[in-house]
C-alpha cells in the first residue's frame, strides 16, 4: 500500500499567482519517437497577489532540457513534487523552458497524446502541465501563440484560435496560430493527423462569416452532417437567446477515438469523443442524434460561459458547468420535446445524481476540498449545477434571466470569477435577494420534501417540511416550489415565518410551513410542476390518492411522475412484503394509452418503468434480487392484461415508422420499444423481436431489439450478435453499443464480459469500449457482483486495477459505480470492503483511484 498521504487541497487557501503571463508562445516539435516543446513567456508581477516573489510552475512526467530567463541559462530551481520553484528576478522577465514529452508512449489521454495515429490535446483540468512547466491553473490568462511543425503525414496542423502563418520545410512543414482572446491554458488545444474534413459557414446576425470545420478519421465524412447541422443550429439558437455572437474567423471541432470524456471546448479547436461526431440514418440512434446536438452545442455555449468568463479556481467548475449544461438543456428543449427532455433529465438526476449526494462521495455543487481536480467532474457539479441555474431562472424569469446573462458579460468578460459573482449579476438586475438561496452551492444532500394532512370540519391544514438523509444537517434552503390545487378549495392562506407565494410559486425558505384551506375533499396538491426543483417528494397519499393524482394530473411532467410513484409503489411493495399488484395501475396505463391529447413521446416515458439504480437506492439496505425480481414480474403483469392492445399499438407503429430523426419519429420508437419491453416477456413474441432486428433499418429499433434477445431469447441471440459483429467491423464506434447489448444477458454474464475483453474489436484504449463493457455491467449487474459467493467481484477488481495502471482518470470513473457500501448486509459488505480494499494494495495505485476508494471504503 502507498504510505504517503495524497496532498489535499481547500477553497479556503486559495491566493492568486505571484505573477501572471503577458503572453506565451509554445513551439511543438513533433517527431515519431519524442516531442519537444518550446515555451516562451513573458512574466510580470501579479499586483493582486500579496506574496512574495516566488514562483511554482506545475509539471508531470517532463524532461527538462533547458531553462533560460532574459536569454541566460537558468540554473537556480527546484524540481519537487512535479513542481518547478523559483524565485523570480524582477517585476518583469521573460522566460524559456524545452522540454522533452513523449505522446506516443502517454495512455493517460492527458496532455499530448496520440488517439490511433492523431496527435491531440486534453488539458482540462490538469494536462497542459505535461506539456511545458507553467501556471496550470484557471486563473491564470494569457493570449497564445503556437507554432506546429511535423512531418508531412500528419497534413493537417491545427490550435487554437486564427491561422497567421504556414509553409513548407522539405519533409516536414510547419503552421502558426494565434488567438486573441486570453485564456488560461486548459483550453489550449493541439490536433496533428491525416484526417477527412467537412467545411461549411456560417454567418452571423452582424454579418461576419465564420468557417466551420469538421475534421474526422479517413472515411467517416458521411456521417458528420448532423454535427454540422447541430452546430449552425447552436450558433443561431445562442444569437437569438442571448444576443451572444461567435468572436472567431474559424471554429473547429476534432473527432478522435481515444478521449476521456464527451467533448472539450478549447478556444477556437474542439476535440471531441467520436460518439459525439459522428452519426447518420445507417449507424446513429435517435439517442445518438440527441446527444451530438446536445454536446456540440454544450461545446459550443462554452465559448461564452467558460471561455470568454471562465473560472478563478477549479472549485467554481459549476460556474461554467452547471450553467452550460442548463443552456444546452435550454437548446435541447427549444429544438425538441420541453417536457419529455425535463423527463429525462430527471430520470438521470435519480439515478446517478441522488444516489452521489446521499452516498460517500456526497459534495455540493461547489466543493470544498480535493486531492484530484479530475474526480470532480461529477453528476454533482453538471446536473444539480444546472438545477441550480434552473431554480435561478425560475425565481427571476426568462428576460430577467437574459438580463442578468448580459449583465455578467459586462461585469466579468475576459476574467477568472466565481459562483458569487454569476449570482450578483442576477441579483442585479432583478429584485429577488439571493442571500439565502446561495446555500445551494455549499450544502451537499438532496433536501426531502414531506406533506402532512390534517382535517377538522373540512378544514385542512397541509404541513411540508424539509429535511437531509444525512440527519446531522440541520440547512434550511431557499426552494421554489411550483404547485397547483387540482380539486376544488377555498380560502388558502399561508402560515409561515420566512416562506411567501408569488404566483404559482411556493418559495419555500423555512424548516416546516402549513397552507391552510377549506376544501369537502382531500385536497390534491400537485406540488413541484416541472421539477421546479432537485428534491424527493414524499406526498403523504395512500395508494388510492396517488391513483386519483395520477388520472387528474395535468402538468406533464407530474403526470408522469405519479405514474412512476405507482411504479415504484408496486415494486417495493411486491419485492418486500410480497403484495399482489394492484390492477387499478393497469387502468391508468390505459387512460394514458388511450389519451389522444399525448403524444407518442410522452406514452414512451409514461410506460417506462424507473431504472433499478433508483430503485435500489429506496430501500433502508440494499435488496437487489428482491428488486430485479418483482421489476420483472411487474412487466410480466402489465403484459399479460395488455398484451392484445399493445401488440396491436405496436403494429401500427412498426408500419408507421420511418428511419427519420425527428420528433415525431423519435417519439413513435420510444412508445414501441417501450412496448416491445413488455411484450418480449412472453416467448411466443420472439419472432416479434427478432424481425425488429434483422428487418429494421433504424438503429434504436435494432439495438433495442438486439438487447432484449440477448436477454430473453438464448435461441436467437447469437444470429443477431454475430451479424451486429460484421456491423461492427465496418462502422468500428459501435463496438461500444455492441458490448453493452451483449451484457444484457442474466445468464453466464461473467463470462460474456471475459470473451468482450478478449475480442478482436475491443481496444482498452479506447475509453468508450471501457465504458461499454465494464461500466455497463457495474450498471446493470448488482445483484452478481454483490455475491460472496462469486467471483465476479475479484474479477471486476483486477480489471480496475490494470486500467488504473495507464489511465487513472478512467478507473476512477469505474470505482465511483461501486455502491454505497454502508447500504449492503453486514456480510456482503464485508466481503465487498476486503475486495475493493485490494485496489489500494496495489503498487500503482494512481491518486485519482485512491481518492474515491478512501471515500468508498469509509464507515
Amino acid at each position: 500500500m502507498k504510505t504517503e498521504t495524497p496532498q489535499t487541497i481547500h477553497l479556503k487557501d486559495y491566493q492568486p499567482s505571484n505573477y501572471l503571463v503577458d503572453f506565451i508562445h509554445l513551439d511543438f516539435d513533433i517527431y515519431s519517437d519524442k516531442t519537444i516543446v518550446k515555451n516562451h513567456m513573458k512574466l510580470s508581477r501579479n499586483p493582486n497577489s500579496k506574496g512574495d516573489s516566488s514562483i511554482d510552475f506545475h509539471g508531470q512526467d517532463l524532461k527538462l532540457v533547458s531553462f533560460k530567463i532574459d536569454g541566460n541559462d537558468f540554473s537556480n530551481y527546484d524540481i519537487n513534487e512535479n513542481k518547478l520553484i523559483f524565485t523570480g528576478p524582477s517585476d518583469h522577465f521573460e522566460i524559456e523552458i524545452v522540454t522533452e514529452i513523449h505522446p506516443e508512449t502517454n495512455t493517460s489521454l492527458m496532455g499530448l497524446y496520440k488517439s490511433g495515429s492523431i496527435y491531440c490535446t486534453q488539458c482540462e483540468a490538469e494536462g497542459f502541465r505535461k506539456m511545458t512547466y507553467y501556471y496550470d491553473r484557471p486563473d491564470v490568462l494569457t493570449k497564445f501563440k503556437t507554432k506546429i511543425t511535423a512531418d508531412k503525414e500528419f497534413k493537417f496542423l491545427l490550435s487554437n484560435g486564427n491561422l497567421i502563418d504556414s509553409g513548407d520545410l522539405g519533409e516536414r512543414h510547419f503552421a502558426l496560430w494565434e488567438d486573441p482572446h486570453p485564456k488560461p491554458c486548459y483550453l489550449f488545444a493541439l490536433v496533428a493527423g491525416d484526417l477527412d474534413l467537412a467545411k461549411d459557414t456560417y454567418t452571423t446576425t452582424s454579418g461576419r462569416v465564420v468557417s466551420l470545420e469538421i475534421y474526422v478519421d479517413k472515411g467517416n465524412l458521411d456521417q458528420v452532417g448532423h454535427a454540422m447541422e447541430s452546430l449552425k443550429q447552436s450558433m443561431k439558437w445562442d444569437e437569438d437567446r442571448f444576443n451572444l455572437e461567435y468572436d472567431l474567423d474559424i471554429y473547429m471541432i476534432v473527432a478522435v477515438d481515444s478521449f476521456n470524456m464527451g467533448a472539450m471546448e478549447n478556444k477556437g479547436l474542439n476535440i471531441f469523443n467520436s460518439k459525439y461526431v459522428l452519426g447518420n440514418n445507417v449507424t446513429a440512434t435517435d439517442e445518438d442524434y440527441y446527444g451530438i446536438q446536445a454536446v456540440i452545442g454544450h461545446e459550443y455555449f462554452h465559448n461564452w460561459t467558460g471561455n470568454r468568463v471562465t473560472c478563478r479556481d477549479w472549485f467554481q467548475l459549476t460556474l461554467k458547468e452547471g450553467l452550460t449544461v442548463f443552456r444546452d438543456r435550454e437548446f435541447s428543449s427549444d429544438l425538441n420535446s420541453r417536457h419529455v427532455k425535463r423527463i429525462d433529465d430527471t430520470v438521470m438526476l435519480r439515478a446517478a445524481q441522488f444516489p452521489e449526494d446521499n452516498g460517500p462521495f456526497s459534495h455540493p455543487i461547489k466543493p470544498k476540498s480535493y486531492i484530484k481536480m479530475d474526480n470532480f467532474y461529477t453528476s454533482t457539479v453538471y446536473e444539480k449545477g444546472a438545477e441550480v441555474i434552473g431554480m435561478i431562472f425560475s425565481i427571476i424569469g426568462k428576460e430577467k434571466f437574459k438580463e442578468g446573462m448580459a449583465k455578467y458579460f459586462d461585469l466579468y468578460d475576459g476574467q477568472a470569477v466565481t459562483t458569487e459573482d454569476f449570482v450578483h449579476s442576477m441579483e442585479s438586475v432583478s429584485d429577488h435577494d439571493f442571500s439565502h438561496f446561495k446555500k445551494w452551492y455549499d450544502v451537499s444532500g438532496t433536501p426531502q420534501i414531506h406533506l402532512n394532512y390534517w382535517n377538522q370540519d373540512n378544514d385542512w391544514t397541509i404541513e411540508i417540511s424539509q429535511s437531509f438523509l444525512d440527519t446531522t444537517k440541520d440547512d434550511i434552503l431557499e426552494i421554489p416550489l411550483r404547485f397547483k390545487f387540482l380539486n376544488s378549495i377555498e380560502n388558502l392562506t399561508l402560515d409561515a415565518k420566512d416562506s411567501y407565494i408569488r404566483d404559482d410559486i411556493l418559495f419555500f425558505k423555512d424548516r416546516s410551513l402549513k397552507l391552510k384551506l377549506n376544501s369537502i375533499n382531500k385536497p390534491l396538491l400537485s406540488l413541484n410542476r416541472g421539477f421546479s426543483a432537485p428534491v424527493a417528494l414524499h406526498l403523504g397519499l395512500n395508494e388510492e390518492e396517488m391513483f386519483e393524482l395520477a388520472t387528474l394530473e395535468d402538468d406533464s411532467f407530474n403526470k408522469w411522475d405519479a405514474g412512476q410513484n405507482l411504479y415504484k409503489k408496486a415494486i417495493l411493495d411486491h419485492a418486500l412484503e410480497g403484495k399482489a399488484f394492484n390492477k387499478k395501475l393497469i387502468s391508468v396505463i390505459e387512460s394514458v394509452l388511450n389519451d389522444e391529447k399525448l403524444d407518442d413521446h410522452f406514452k414512451g416515458v409514461f410506460l417506462s418503468l424507473p431504472l433499478k439504480l433508483e430503485l435500489y437506492e429506496l430501500t433502508k439496505e440494499y435488496e437487489f434480487i428482491k428488486i430485479e425480481n418483482s421489476f420483472e414480474d411487474l412487466l410480466k403483469f402489465v403484459s399479460s392484461h395488455l398484451e392484445d392492445d399493445f401488440k396491436s399499438i405496436y403494429q401500427n407503429l412498426f408500419n408507421e415508422n420511418k428511419n427519420i430523426w425527428n420528433a415525431k419519429y423519435q417519439g413513435l420508437r420510444v412508445y414501441k420499444n417501450s412496448l416491445l419491453k413488455f411484450l418480449a416477456h412472453n416467448p411466443v413474441n420472439e419472432d416479434l423481436v427478432s424481425d425488429q432486428y434483422f428487418k429494421s433499418e433504424n438503429m434504436t429499433d435494432r439495438l433495442s431489439a438486439l438487447g432484449l434477445m440477448n436477454k430473453y431469447f438464448k435461441n436467437s441471440r447469437d444470429r443477431a450478435n454475430q451479424d451486429f459483429n460484421e456491423f461492427c467491423k465496418k462502422y468500428t464506434q459501435l463496438f461500444p453499443k455492441f458490448f453493452q447489448g451483449r451484457l444484457y444477458r442474466t445468464d453466464d454474464v461473467h463470462k460474456e464480459l471475459e470473451k468482450i475483453f478478449n475480442d478482436e474489436g475491443f481496444d482498452k484504449n479506447i475509453p468508450n469500449h471501457i465504458y461499454g463493457s465494464l461500466a455497463s455491467f457495474l450498471r446493470m449487474h448488482q445483484p452478481r457482483i454483490y455475491d460472496v459467493n462469486s467471483k465476479t467481484l475479484s474479477f471486476l477488481v483486477d480489471k480496475i486495477i490494470e486500467i488504473d495502471s495507464y489511465n487513472p482518470q478512467v478507473a476512477s470513473r469505474m470505482t465511483k459505480m461501486f455502491v454505497d457500501l454502508k447500504k449492503l448486509p453486514k456480510s456482503v459488505a464485508e466481503f465487498t470492503r476486503v475486495e475493493i480494499g485490494r485496489i489500494l494494495e496495489s503498487k500503482t495505485v494512481s491518486k485519482d483511484v485512491e481518492e474515491m476508494v478512501t471515500k468508498l471504503l469509509k464507515k
